[in-house]
């Protein structure tokens, strides 16, 4: 990490381990020749950011170089930036899959991640799963379906000892299933609720602005990035009981995009897994 460009003036924000919620696997989408340290060059000079996107890439070859610190909020997951660690496979898997070497590596360096930070084999997500984009590439969840052969590779070095998904005690106040929390914005929420239209009719949440009022949910689904719906609201909710996550894109068609994927797939949550049902 020491050794990459960095930029002169700009820094990523910091956070605690203990705010990390998910493990986001990327492609590099270029080929997988090009370093860490030209990526890094690129995301300096190019696009302005304090350093490279990623905490971890792996070569072709297999070799596995930390390229953030994990207390690092680097740019990578969009709104989820603050609770992801990116994990990125040197090359485009649009047509192919990552190397042996590769899935060995990535299956050792995620099942220790898991481990170190407490978390369940649930909590890896490739980067299309969180925001609409081509990343990992198409072959991850078609085609080869890569990410089958690298969630075996991180079982099999988890062993029998993976952490089981947490669970969370139900209180006598929540009495709501699922909260879908807008954040209230100029045209009154309407455009993301239209963008959310199909999901909402599938499974039924109760949608509203109000932190307030999702605090008597189990679970919350907190909708765009946390100028919204700020980090102390999400903590707040935490500390009520409410199993949380938070979902964006950079564009109304783009959330839209992802709303009507979760409603076609059936997927009520992104990162969480239900222990009950309504």
């Amino acid at each position: 990490a020491d050794s990459l460009p960095r930029h002169p003036a700009n820094r990523y924000p910091t956070r605690s381990t203990t705010d990390i919620r998910l493990l986001v696997i990327h492609h590099t989408g270029v080929s997988p020749a090009v370093g860490a340290d030209r990526i890094a060059e690129f995301s300096v000079t190019k696009q302005g950011w304090p350093g490279i996107g990623f905490h971890f890439f792996i070569t072709a070859g297999g070799d596995i170089q930390q390229t953030n610190p994990l207390t690092v909020i680097s740019y990578h997951a969009g709104a989820h930036n603050a609770e992801g660690v990116g994990v990125a496979f040197a090359g485009n898997f649009t047509a192919e899959a990552p190397t042996p070497a590769q899935i060995e590596a990535g299956g050792k360096l995620i099942a220790w991640l898991l481990s170190e930070l407490n978390l369940s084999p649930d909590a890896v997500k490739g980067h299309r799963e969180l925001v609409a984009t081509p990343c990992p590439g198409d072959q991850w969840d078609a085609g080869v379906v890569w990410q089958n052969a690298l969630r075996q590779a991180i079982r099999s070095n988890l062993g029998p000892t993976a952490p089981a998904a947490p669970t969370a005690p139900v209180s006598a106040a929540q009495s709501v299933f699922h909260y879908l929390l807008f954040a209230p914005a100029a045209d009154g929420g309407q455009a993301d609720l239209q963008a959310a239209a199909n999901y909402i009719a599938r499974f039924q949440p109760k949608v509203g602005f109000s932190v307030d009022e999702a605090t008597a949910a189990r679970y919350v689904t907190i909708v765009g990035g946390p100028q919204g719906i700020t980090p102390a609201d999400e903590a707040r909710l935490r500390a009520a009981g409410c199993r949380v996550e938070r979902i964006g894109a950079n564009t109304t068609p783009a959330l839209k995009a992802l709303f009507d994927n979760l409603a076609r797939t059936n997927r009520r949550f992104l990162t969480l897994q239900a222990q009950e049902t309504p």
